[in-house]
């Protein structure tokens, strides 16, 4: 996970797998990916923390 800053300067927490196929002389003939917002997970998960801090 990594955190992008958007134009707006607003953070959002990013996810991105990607990969590459060669042919037989190692030239990239496709590349395919995805990348996937996991801010609302990020958020959650910080907050969890937080709590079970405060209460142990």
């Amino acid at each position: 996970m990594k955190p992008f800053i958007r134009p707006n300067g607003e953070q959002r927490w990013m996810e991105v797998r990607g990969e590459t196929r060669f042919d037989s002389e190692s030239r990239p003939l496709l590349m395919s990916g995805i990348s996937s917002d996991l801010t609302d997970r990020h958020e959650a998960k910080a907050y969890s923390d937080l709590m079970a801090q405060e209460m142990g």
